[in-house]
């Protein structure tokens, strides 16, 4: 699923443009979560369904795929972005 274009340039949501860009997520998300500074990598991540008040609000619901390099297994991870 693919956020409706032009939804990151609302500058009446704060946060927004990086609520829906996989990159700008993934780079915010690297350096914050506790997991990821511990070595845990995101492989990948989807966007499943975006709920999107013009000027007002956005909802994102993301799904990461996670590698823990120590063990080798991969797991799945549900993120809501508010």
């Amino acid at each position: 699923m693919n956020a409706p274009p032009g939804l990151d340039r609302d500058r009446r949501v704060p946060g927004l443009a990086v609520a829906v860009s996989r990159d700008a997520l993934l780079e915010v998300l690297a350096e914050h979560l506790p997991e990821c500074r511990d070595g845990v990598q995101i492989l990948d991540a989807r966007t499943v369904d975006v709920q999107y008040a013009p000027g007002a609000s956005a909802h994102v619901l993301w799904k990461l795929k996670m590698l823990d390099p120590e063990t080798g297994r991969t797991g799945r991870q549900l993120v809501f972005v508010k």
